[in-house]
């Protein structure tokens, strides 16, 4: 549906590599989910982040 072979499915589904973010709205689309519920978020900590 997305146009892309299982190989590369099963490497972002194995985190091996990860889908751009163009391929991600795709494949949320698909699965009716949001691109959002496609990868694990960790809060940023420390010092080092701007704002």
């Amino acid at each position: 549906m997305v146009g892309i072979s299982k190989t590369q499915l099963s490497d972002y589904i194995a985190i091996r590599n990860v889908p751009n973010v163009e391929m991600a709205y795709s494949i949320a689309r698909c699965l009716d989910c949001p691109v959002e519920a496609l990868y694990n978020w960790r809060p940023l900590s420390g010092s080092n982040t701007e704002g």
